[in-house]
């Protein structure tokens, strides 16, 4: 509908992708330090132990984001690139 009203194919993917990034950015602020203490946790357990960084974990919520940011802006895309009469008179 957005683009039958004149909604730019950007506007359109921006829309889509951020109504779906904010429950995975949310999942990941919550999972980042949970993870992060489990993981000190059980690693305390090895005789042989290694330093965590927390940029470790960072780095796999940030490559989640980008993850699912690529995968809804492709799909977004499909509908953005319809022409909408095409839309409007298959309705």
């Amino acid at each position: 509908m957005r683009k039958v009203l004149g909604a730019s194919e950007w506007s359109i993917i921006y829309i889509l992708s951020g109504e779906f990034i904010k429950p995975v950015a949310l999942s990941v602020l919550i999972a980042l330090p949970l993870s992060y203490v489990q993981a000190r946790y059980w690693l305390n357990s090895f005789a042989y132990r290694i330093d965590l960084h927390l940029w470790y974990f960072a780095g796999a919520g940030l490559l989640a984001l980008f993850i699912s940011w690529l995968t809804v802006g492709l799909q977004a895309l499909k509908p953005a690139k319809m022409n909408p009469i095409q839309c409007l008179r298959d309705e």
